[in-house]
């Protein structure tokens, strides 16, 4: 069976109607009204997610020069906080809120309101920095292209997309130098800064400068 069949098959309707959700508890809110704060966050409807990246971005000059941050971490939390509902009028005045955002400022510190983003922002199913930054660490220990290409932006500022402009034999060349000299200084981790031999470095930085005038 294709998954056209599967498809045709499945109660897409009800299925998709179900946005993703998860409850997170405040600790700190917990704590300062004596009771468990918890807050049921949302995916957001992809139309509305790319409107408030719009929102955020400055088009005055015709180009997009300037990210207003809390604008956009705002109408993100509007938007993806199902419970409790922070358009609630009796809550606002309960604040003194003019605005829902009011609310925002005055009940959460900057880092939980960036934190919420961040999970609001997964359930919409993008990857948080911090997932991708473990990925490309794992990479980093893994896979011995990864590594060669992250020491020769680390010590050399050679993009990977520079290196990967060589010719096969030209990147086979700078690995095997790096490769060399981390087996001759015999380093434990590959983090240790890297530093050619007098006689390799010749030809390694000539071989960079070809790649960097590419």
């Amino acid at each position: 069976m294709n998954m056209v069949d599967r498809l045709l098959k499945a109660d897409v309707v009800n299925k998709l109607a179900e946005r993703p959700e998860k409850k997170v508890k405040m600790e700190r809110l917990s704590k300062l009204f004596g009771f468990d704060f918890i807050i049921t966050l949302r995916a957001i409807d992809p139309e509305r997610y790319a409107d408030i990246q719009k929102m955020a971005v400055d088009f005055t000059n015709g180009s997009a020069d300037n990210i207003d941050i809390y604008q956009m971490q705002t109408q993100t939390l509007l938007a993806g906080i199902a419970d409790p509902d922070l358009k609630n009028k009796d809550l606002l005045e309960k604040f003194g809120a003019v605005l829902p955002g009011d609310i925002i400022r005055k009940l959460f510190l900057a880092g939980e309101i960036a934190d919420l983003t961040a999970q609001i922002t997964e359930l919409n199913g993008y990857t948080t920095q911090e997932k991708a930054d473990k990925a490309v660490k794992k990479l980093i220990r893994t896979d011995g292209e990864v590594q060669a290409m992250y020491l020769l932006f680390r010590e050399h500022h050679l993009l990977p997309s520079a290196v990967m402009k060589l010719g096969y034999g030209e990147r086979q060349v700078l690995y095997a130098f790096i490769r060399y000299e981390m087996e001759e200084r015999d380093e434990k981790s590959i983090f240790s800064i890297i530093g050619l031999t007098a006689e390799n470095t010749a030809i390694c930085h000539k071989v960079i400068r070809q790649a960097q005038a590419t």
